[in-house]
């Protein structure tokens, strides 16, 4: 490893690689002594991969296939398993009545005020941030006032 290296030499040492491999290298494609220099200059690994102006291939990407070389088929994955569909977060708009009516029905199930906290986590509520932004206030409290009044 020599002392110093430019920028313009390391972006060339990752670009070579890149040929070599016919994907975008790994940080572990490169020797100790070699990612080393790469990191302690570009700090992250994608700031040196965007430097070499290689994200636009992905990692199994083929740069140049060679015509001797067969070309490897892809296996595809087995589908998941069903399983238990998480609940999603309702799609669409909301309306005040409609999250008042859902706030209610969960105060009444906890016996007391959800927490912006248990809010967010149920994710048969509208989060938080939606409530605010329907009731146009900035606090869960004025949400609050306004239901229960």
């Amino acid at each position: 490893m020599k002392p110093y290296y430019s920028k313009s030499e390391l972006i060339e040492m990752i670009r070579k690689r890149a040929l070599t491999l016919g994907r975008t290298p790994k940080v572990s494609d490169f020797s100790d002594n070699d990612a080393k220099a790469i990191l302690s200059y570009f700090k992250k690994w994608p700031k040196a991969i965007k430097a070499a102006d290689l994200n636009h291939i992905k990692p199994d990407f083929t740069l140049a296939a060679k015509p001797d070389a067969p070309k490897a088929e892809k296996v595809s994955k087995p589908a998941p398993k069903k399983e238990e569909k998480k609940a999603d977060r309702p799609a669409g708009r909301y309306s005040k009545a409609i999250i008042k009516n859902m706030l209610l029905a969960e105060m009444k199930r906890q016996g007391k005020r959800p927490t912006r906290k248990s809010i967010d986590e149920n994710k048969n509520l509208p989060t938080v941030a939606t409530c605010l932004k329907y009731f146009n206030t900035t606090k869960m409290q004025d949400v609050w006032d306004e239901i229960l009044d």
